[in-house]
Parts: structure tokens; C-alpha cells; sequence
């Protein structure tokens, strides 16, 4: 078998192997499950968002539970440009 056509096939096999492994690794974001020990209908939730995230709760917090994308990503920007200064010291 020539040179050429054999690293033609190996580079081939390789793509085949990526494209597999790449789509073994993807997951359908509508089938994926995020399991937390406090629902977000709880009402201890925020203590334990707070908590799990080291910051703690200063009047006026709230949260918003997004599905998707579409919904996050505006909220999310709308947010960060009407933010205030930091309270806290960065670690």
C-alpha cells in the first residue's frame, strides 16, 4: 500500500476517533440533571446558595432559577451593567 494512502486512512481513523469521542462526551443539555441537597422552592435555598458560593446574603438579595440560555444570558448581562460596586474584599 503506497505512503500517501495509508496516512490518508490514518488521518481519516483519527478524525473518526475524535468526532467519536467528542460526541461520547456531549450530553443533551435538555436531559441534564442537576441534583442539589436544597430544592430552589425551598425556603432555605438562599442560605444555601449563600453558603455554597461563600458570600453572604445582604438585604434586597433575590435569585432567579433560568432553564436556558435564551434566558439567562440577557438576564445575566442586564445584571452585570446595573451591578454596584463590590461590598466585599475579593479574595
Amino acid at each position: 500500500m503506497p505512503k500517501f494512502v495509508r496516512a490518508g486512512l490514518i488521518g481519516i481513523v483519527a478524525v473518526v476517533l475524535v468526532v467519536g469521542v467528542a460526541l461520547l462526551l456531549a450530553q443533551d443539555q435538555e436531559t441534564l440533571t442537576i441534583r442539589s441537597a436544597v430544592s430552589a422552592e425551598d425556603p432555605r435555598h438562599p442560605a444555601y446558595l449563600a453558603a455554597l458560593v461563600s458570600a453572604d446574603l445582604s438585604g434586597g438579595s433575590r435569585y432567579v432559577v433560568h432553564t436556558n440560555g435564551q434566558q439567562f444570558f440577557p438576564a445575566m448581562l442586564a445584571a452585570i451593567r446595573t451591578a454596584g460596586p463590590c461590598r466585599r474584599p475579593m479574595p
